[in-house]
């Protein structure tokens, strides 16, 4: 990872990172195939209430991820960029 230190008050360092494409981003591809499982796995299987509460679980969980690209700043560089020097 390119990191920059700069031994400030407060910053201590800085990391270049470089924004991926959408449907690379941690809280896009994995819901994704989740869905698709739901659809195809739980949908024939289950009952209509059942697989309403599997959606719902898995719902939930998307907003989680949602909010928590909001709230902390490590998360969303976690999730929505990748290191500047890989390709």
């Amino acid at each position: 990872m390119a990191r920059y230190d700069v031994d400030g008050k407060v910053v201590q360092g800085v990391d270049l990172l470089k924004r991926r494409h959408w449907t690379w981003r941690l809280d896009v591809w994995p819901f994704v195939i989740l869905y698709s499982i739901w659809l195809f796995v739980a949908v024939p299987s289950l009952d209509f209430t059942d697989a309403l509460i599997v959606l719902g679980a898995l719902a939930v969980a998307h907003i989680l991820v949602l909010l928590f690209t909001a709230w902390s700043v490590d998360f969303r560089c976690f999730v929505q960029f990748s290191n500047k020097n890989k390709s």
